[in-house]
């Protein structure tokens, strides 16, 4: 009889699970169930496409194992101490959090190896680093709203390269960061500067559509154009008085 009741016991899928999983999900935690962990082939792999919104987060590898992958939380960095929170604005900003040491007890991971140890002191270090990272990298996102089209001819133009090679910038091309250990080496890249510096605003507001025609008629000849180019007249126009 007791057989038959622990062979009849879910090891997955439980109600209280499933609950915790869905309050979880709300809270914009993801998580993976039940998988293998990946390995840095797959991460080369995903580097090698478009970059796309499931593309984009942190990936933290410990001795070649992926503990996180593609994290847009808090847990790597985002949304926190100053870092805004990701968005699909920031789609293009991937990043990887590697670490490699013969002593595996010493690396930031459960005993299991699956779960992330976030308050390890060498993961807070590296976590502090990546959010540098961020603020650089959404900063110069910002800069070129509303001038994409102009910024993709940089990422056209640029080498694709696998991830966890580049690593190789910071031993090669780095500086020691004030106040860093020794051995500790930071590279800083030099990003493009949009040419016109004054960043573009989007206008948005709500009026009846009838009166949207009947001024669009007005400044057409009688003409009913889509909305963008009837709000984007009045703005020219008005624009242009202003600087008489």
């Amino acid at each position: 009889m007791r057989s038959r009741i622990v062979a009849s016991v879910k090891g997955k899928d439980t109600k209280p699970e499933l609950v915790v999983r869905r309050y979880l999900h709300r809270l914009g935690f993801r998580y993976g169930l039940h998988a293998k962990l990946a390995k840095l082939p797959d991460i080369d792999a995903e580097t090698s496409a478009p970059s796309e919104v499931e593309r984009a987060g942190v990936t933290v590898v410990c001795n070649d194992r992926v503990v996180v992958l593609r994290d847009r939380t808090a847990k790597t960095g985002w949304g926190d101490n100053g870092v805004p929170r990701y968005h699909s604005q920031f789609r293009a900003i991937a990043g990887l959090i590697s670490f490699t040491c013969n002593d595996a007890s010493k690396l930031p991971v459960s005993t299991t190896k699956r779960n992330l140890e976030t308050t390890s002191e060498v993961y807070v270090a590296a976590r502090g680093a990546a959010m540098e990272g961020f603020k650089l990298f959404t900063d110069f996102t910002n800069k070129w709203r509303g001038m994409e089209a102009d910024l993709q001819k940089f990422f056209d133009d640029a080498e694709k390269s696998e991830i966890h090679r580049e690593i190789d910038l910071a031993r090669n091309s780095g500086r020691r960061p004030r106040g860093g250990s020794e051995g500790t080496k930071k590279f800083t890249p030099s990003l493009p500067e949009p040419k016109n510096l004054n960043p573009r605003v989007r206008i948005s507001y709500l009026r009846d559509r009838a009166d949207v025609i009947m001024v669009s008629r007005f400044l057409f000849d009688g003409v009913s154009e889509e909305l963008p180019i009837v709000g984007g007249e009045c703005f020219d126009r008005f624009l242009k008085n202003a600087k008489r």
